[in-house]
């Protein structure tokens, strides 16, 4: 996998579990999606090369943003 796959694996599940977190009335703020929480529990260490330490604070940057994105979205008029 190259570097550039890693990155968008990385964002795609972070982005698929707040919007699933979303559909199942999981609040935002619940302890399952703190940052280190939110790494082992999809397992995002698999996408990096080389874990930094910022990865914890990115994936929850991430799932907020998406969180946000998906609560806020409407249909627009036909």
């Amino acid at each position: 996998m190259s570097r550039n796959d890693n990155v968008r694996l990385f964002i795609m599940a972070v982005m698929d579990a707040a919007m699933f977190d979303a559909k199942s009335g999981v609040p935002e703020r619940h302890p399952t999606n703190t940052g280190a929480k939110l790494i082992e529990r999809l397992n995002l260490k698999r996408f990096r090369i080389e874990p930094r330490k910022g990865d914890y604070k990115y994936a929850r940057s991430v799932y907020t943003a998406a969180r946000w994105l998906y609560a806020t979205e409407q249909k627009l008029p036909a």
